[in-house]
């Protein structure tokens, strides 16, 4: 998809945590970038929810009740092969962040230790991955 600078970016967040994802909602709000977030509690909702929507990020929390770390990953690939992902997790570990971008994820960010200067970074860069510059 191409963006003007009026596009809203579409990203799908995929929290079974709703403390977290109300987090995060709240943190994208303040951000400088135009985001319209959707948010799935399941790998398997989201499938579906990506089948039937216009995608341009998705944001994978590490474990969710139907999958866990890089499963849900590769879970995701195997659908969507062009559809950038950002893992998203508790986990602050150096090795489990190395696993998920040499696994594919577009990059792997620690909940709570970003900001929203660093998630428009991170948002922009994944999407920019896949959709030409116009």
């Amino acid at each position: 998809m191409d963006h003007t600078s009026l596009d809203a970016a579409k990203i799908l967040l995929i929290e079974d945590d709703e403390v977290d994802a109300l987090l995060f909602q709240r943190t994208l709000a303040n951000c400088t970038g135009r985001y319209a977030l959707d948010v799935c509690v399941t790998l398997d909702s989201a499938i579906e929810w990506i089948l039937n929507h216009e995608c341009d990020v998705v944001l994978l929390d590490y474990s969710l009740p139907d999958s866990f770390g890089i499963e849900g990953l590769r879970k995701l690939q195997s659908r969507f092969a062009d559809l950038p992902v950002v893992m998203l997790t508790g986990l602050d570990d150096p090795q489990t962040s190395l696993d998920a971008r040499e696994s594919g994820a577009h990059a792997y960010v620690v909940k709570g230790q970003f900001d929203c200067a660093e998630l428009d970074q991170t948002l922009t860069s994944a999407i920019r991955s896949v959709t030409p510059i116009t």
